[in-house]
């Protein structure tokens, strides 16, 4: 069970994800492209907060969430390894076009979307389980 303090932060970063999510499927469907990704990639990256901050740790830096979601959860099976590629790709996305990634294409960003849904419910499978 997760103090109130974690606790707290955990739902922050679940309904922040939550919301980027929506708002990726909404940019999506108006073929609004680099929005989607953006909004997808912060899914992904609150999703990682998320799940890290039940177990203590918090960052802003998006590489120290990154490393450490990979090396707690993904090298160690919790999460299935197959994210991996994803989230470096959408942050790679991310850091190429800066807020706005320019030039992606709609199969790109559909994938990208769809990871970060399939990321944003394994993570909340994992702190349903807390």
């Amino acid at each position: 069970m997760l103090n109130e303090n974690r606790a707290a932060l955990v739902n922050l970063w679940m309904e922040q994800a939550q919301k980027s999510l929506e708002t990726a499927f909404l940019s999506l469907s108006a073929g609004a492209y680099s929005d989607a990704a953006n909004r997808s990639y912060n899914c992904i990256f609150h999703s990682m907060r998320a799940m890290l901050a039940s177990d203590g740790f918090d960052s802003k830096q998006h590489t120290s969430v990154i490393l450490e979601f990979k090396r707690r959860y993904i090298l160690k099976g919790v999460i299935e390894a197959s994210f991996s590629k994803p989230i470096e790709e959408a942050f790679e996305a991310r850091n190429t076009g800066g807020d706005k990634p320019k030039n992606i294409s709609e199969e790109k960003v559909r994938n990208q979307t769809e990871s970060a849904k399939s990321l944003f419910f394994a993570v909340e499978n994992y702190i349903k389980g807390l």
